[in-house]
């Protein structure tokens, strides 16, 4: 691995009350671990606005990239066409940024652990889904949990 290298990333959605409501995660390549963080927003971001979710809290466990989408700091070149994109796509809804330590970001670690292993997780969490669609990440969940 090391960095740059051979990344993935992966996010979750929590609705108000802290259940998960979605998880993905995915290969991205070789890549720096800004940049996969970066692309983590980006795809979180995008579905997001594909579901017409608002009033939104990014946690990020990288406080450079808080301060960058925060617009306190100015972004590196190699991740400033994303950062672009994030700002670009969340023009019209209500989003903060929050650093959050590495614990409170297990799932989404291990999310992107689990798909260099396993391959694409791409699940919706919802009451009409089918079994395999929960149990994937809830199980992913369930034993970073037991951790």
């Amino acid at each position: 691995m090391g960095n740059p290298g051979i990344g993935s990333n992966g996010f979750c959605i929590r609705d108000e009350i802290g259940d998960l409501v979605y998880a993905q995660a995915e290969e991205i390549g070789h890549v720096t671990n800004n940049e996969a963080e970066i692309c983590a927003i980006v795809q979180a971001v995008r579905c997001c606005n594909s579901k017409n979710l608002n009033n939104i809290i990014i946690q990020t466990g990288s406080q450079l990239i808080q301060k960058i989408l925060e617009e306190e700091w100015k972004p590196p070149w190699n991740i400033a066409v994303w950062v672009d994109e994030i700002r670009e796509l969340v023009g019209h809804i209500q989003i903060s940024y929050t650093h959050i330590l590495r614990e409170g970001n297990k799932l989404a670690d291990a999310l992107a652990n689990h798909v260099t292993d396993n391959g694409r997780v791409d699940n919706i969490i919802n009451p009409t889904a089918g079994p395999d669609d929960y149990h994937q990440s809830s199980r992913i969940e369930e034993k970073i949990s037991q951790d």
